[in-house]
């Protein structure tokens, strides 16, 4: 705006020079109007014609001269018009005021004027020629030198006249010389000013650019202070990882290492710094794992493995590490990422269930062992059986000997049940398991086709009731398999699928008896839950046995497979239901001798809606009662009738 400013006033400066040459010729040419109107009125009122004829066409030329610069703004014609209008009217004054001698004061204004307005050459040249012109009147008419014009004052006049000429000129000189100095002044300032305003321009839409260009950093700004954050979450997670994370340079040397590392390895992190992981090395790792890792890794791959390390203290001990590389835009690899977990606990545990493999093994082959010594058993009983039955038919004299043989068969019953007793889970083991539970287990003989197995591994609760082919002495046997077969499998810990445990089971069963050259329908039923003791989730698989579940007086059955475990014209793959448990959920598992079990009034089966039906109504008793409940309907049910089959029910709270 300053800038702006001074231009205008530059150009104003410039102007006024033109403005007061403007202003003489208004003034004169109305003076030589006014005096030239006088003199015509005069010359005619005296009856000069042709003197006011001459007056008024100088008067019509001082009139023009007035529209000339008005309308035409001709400075330069206008200017030399009044100096011929200035020059007769002086020449006039001098002819007409007779003896006085004002006429000739009128002769120093015109030097200034004629100076003035045009410069100094031409004024001069007009005040000569003035001058000049004045002199040869003098010579025409040498009586006005004499009568109005004396000697002294002509002498006077002209010195005068010289002498304002000359300061005038001096004068003008001096001020155009200044004036001429002053406009180079203003015309370099316009110059320096518009060169100003070009660079306030510039500078203008430098500042947009640079409140662009802001506005593009602030945005950066924001974005890298959004990013900073998210990456310390990230730097604030690795601080706090369980475990060990190492950055290395490309020749492996350590740049940062989080605390885990420290905590596992003994070395601080100041220690770690600029040393290569190899002062971990126990020796025990093959190099083989080395050469493969930096093969991979310098590749640009990911490598995974394990390797036994040495601690800061000389203890060892296992990691498995997953080893990436890091890239720059241009894909070039730049460092190395290490994520590395201590798994000296696992090896061990590995290791020991090795050993309990093999003891498994070794279990086997003694459970074999004692169902050949118990099928030797069976069939010198059946022996001796048929012995009896034949003895009987023939010998009434040898009750003895048969009430002997009796005893022996039930001693070895008697002992076959204690076997069976031991491979069941014993109350005291559920007890640490299962705090608020109940279990029915009655066989219908001394020994039973029902089992039922509670075992917990690792954070997986594993329970199961099964009903194998026969009761008695015949489905003991299969119980002792499907036990057996049962608790090798979760102890491997090959799975904890449900549906895959059921269907290993079954192939175990198959290839035993086919092992014999047997492809009988020997097998069972069963109903196979592990619950998962952190989220409550519970896999569910059946074999033609069902699991109920009661929630909030609610009642949710869930279907077994219509396939049992064994032989079977087709196999059917086993269905596994994953169910998300919740709080006072109560769990019931049963064999069907509970249900099948006769009337001793119209001998018909209990069935299963009815037994459904006295769960329900008894489901908000405490464990314990409900038990009771269950054996008391069942007893009355049976009256003094036989037990049909035997019955086994498991339920346990939540």
């Amino acid at each position: 705006m300053k800038i702006k400013e001074n231009l205008s006033n530059i150009l104003r400066d410039i102007n006024s020079e033109n403005k007061r040459k403007i202003f003489l010729i208004y003034f004169f040419t109305s003076t030589a109007l006014l005096s030239l109107l006088a003199f015509g009125v005069k010359g005619f009122s005296d009856g000069r014609i042709t003197y006011s004829i001459i007056i008024s066409v100088f008067f019509i030329l001082a009139f023009a001269n007035l529209i000339i610069l008005k309308f035409f703004n001709k400075i330069k014609l206008s200017a030399h018009i009044v100096l011929l209008l200035m020059f007769m009217l002086e020449l006039a004054l001098f002819c007409s005021l007779g003896a006085g001698t004002t006429g000739l004061f009128w002769y120093y204004v015109f030097p200034p004027l004629a100076i003035t307005l045009l410069d100094n050459k031409k004024g001069t040249i007009y005040s000569v020629i003035l001058i000049a012109v004045t002199f040869i009147i003098l010579a025409v008419k040498p009586d006005f030198l004499t009568n109005t014009y004396p000697k002294d004052i002509i002498i006077r006049f002209i010195s005068t006249y010289f002498v304002v000429s000359i300061l005038i000129n001096i004068f003008e000189y001096s001020r155009n010389v200044a004036h001429k100095a002053y406009l180079s002044n203003l015309l370099e300032i316009k110059e320096k000013n518009e060169e100003l305003i070009a660079a306030e321009e510039e500078l203008r839409q430098n500042n947009e650019e640079l409140m662009v260009l802001n506005e593009n950093i602030q945005s950066q700004k924001d974005i890298i202070e959004s990013k900073n954050k998210e990456l310390q979450k990230y730097f604030t997670a690795i601080e706090h990882s369980g475990v060990s994370i190492v950055f290395t340079d490309t020749s492996g040397n350590i740049e940062y290492a989080n605390p885990h590392f420290s905590k596992l390895t003994g070395y601080t992190a100041n220690e770690a710094l600029g040393k290569n992981p190899r002062v971990l090395k126990s020796g025990k790792t093959p190099k083989e794992t080395f050469t493969n890792l930096w093969e991979t890794i310098s590749g640009g791959q990911t490598w995974k493995g394990e390797f036994i390390n040495r601690k800061k203290d000389k203890t060892e001990f296992w990691e498995s590490a997953t080893i990436s590389p890091v890239k720059n835009t241009n894909g070039v690899i730049t460092a190395y990422v290490a994520i590395k977990e201590d798994i000296t606990a696992l090896k061990q545990y590995e290791q020991e269930l090795k050993e309990k493999n093999e003891e498994l093994q070794n279990t086997e082959k003694e459970l074999r062992q004692y169902i050949e010594e118990f099928q030797t058993i069976f069939e010198d009983l059946e022996q001796r059986k048929k012995e009896l039955d034949k003895a009987n038919k023939t010998l009434s004299s040898t009750n003895l000997e048969l009430d002997t043989a009796n005893k022996e068969i039930l001693a070895g019953i008697n002992y076959a049940s204690l076997i069976q007793k031991s491979m069941l889970t014993s109350e005291d083991i559920i007890n640490t398991y299962l705090s608020e539970y109940f279990l029915i287990f009655k066989p219908k003989e001394i020994v039973s086709g029902d089992f039922y197995y509670v075992n917990k591994i690792e954070n997986h609760l594993i329970i199961a009731v099964a009903d194998c082919t026969g009761h008695g002495v015949s489905g003991a046997f299969i119980t002792m398999l499907g036990i057996t077969y049962l608790h090798d499998t979760i102890l491997r810990k090959e799975t904890y699928s449900t549906n895959t445990v059921l269907e290993i089971v079954r192939e175990r069963f198959k290839r035993t008896f086919k092992t014999f050259g047997s492809d009988s329908k020997n097998g069972m039923d069963i109903a196979l839950c592990t619950l998962n003791l952190d989220t409550l989730v519970l896999q569910y698989s059946g074999a033609n046995l069902p699991l109920w579940i009661v929630r909030n007086d609610n009642f949710i059955e869930y279907k077994p497979t219509r396939c049992p475990i064994g032989f079977y014209p087709v196999d059917i793959d086993f269905q596994q239901n994953e169910i998300q448990l919740e709080k006072n959920d109560t769990i019931y598992m049963f064999s069907d001798g509970i249900y099948d079990q006769l009337s001793d009034i119209n001998f018909k089966k209990y069935q299963k809606n009815k037994f459904r039906t006295l769960i329900l109504e008894n489901t908000t008793l405490s464990m314990e009662n409900q038990k009771q409940k269950i054996i008391e309907n069942f007893e009355n049910w049976k009256g003094v009738n036989y037990q049909t089959d035997d019955v086994t029910v498991l339920g346990f709270k939540i």
